[in-house]
């Protein structure tokens, strides 16, 4: 185990807004952990993270459920690799879709069914999205009283609080117009 002066807290981040871009490819993908992660991870859906992260996979389809799972997988590498070399947290803490990493790292969930929520997730997010395009904005520093007048009054466009991240941090979603 490390020793640290004080409390050690691993934060586990929502989905990453564009691709992630691993710099030393070799040295990450001969760790071992990597390995296995990506071996686990691949055995259980048909997301690639080596080409998405490291051949300059193209973008395009399916982008927000490639970046919610590289985000849960490169979360989840990184915590196996800090627990291994002996950093044990105090606490676990999480941002968003940040929550399945840390279930899977507290071990309330399995790695296995956090992928599994996660890519789920994903997927229903692109079936709606498909079905109502839309757009997502962060409102940060309103009451929540004020974020929801500013869903009301806005001219018939369809928004609504899509998360609540926090003290006074909303994320609305709708109609991009609105």
């Amino acid at each position: 185990m490390i020793e640290s002066q004080g409390k050690v807290a691993f934060c586990f981040p929502g989905q990453l807004q564009e691709k992630p871009k691993l710099e030393e490819p070799q040295s990450l993908k001969e760790n071992g952990l990597f390995r296995e992660v990506i071996e686990r991870a691949s055995s259980l859906t048909q997301f690639n993270l080596i080409d998405f992260s490291f051949k300059g996979e193209a973008e395009g389809e399916h982008l927000h459920l490639k970046l919610q799972v590289a985000t849960y997988l490169l979360s989840m590498i990184h915590f196996y690799r800090l627990k291994a070399a002996g950093w044990v947290p105090n606490v676990l803490a999480e941002h968003s879709m940040g929550v399945y990493a840390a279930l899977a790292a507290s071990e309330a969930i399995t790695f296995e069914q956090g992928l599994f929520i996660t890519e789920s997730i994903g997927r229903l997010i692109e079936k709606e999205e498909s079905r109502h395009p839309g757009a997502m904005a962060s409102i940060t520093g309103l009451p929540l009283e004020e974020v929801q007048k500013v869903c009301r009054d806005l001219d018939g466009y369809e928004l609504f609080i899509a998360n609540y991240n926090g003290p006074m941090v909303y994320v609305i979603s709708g109609e991009e117009q609105g």
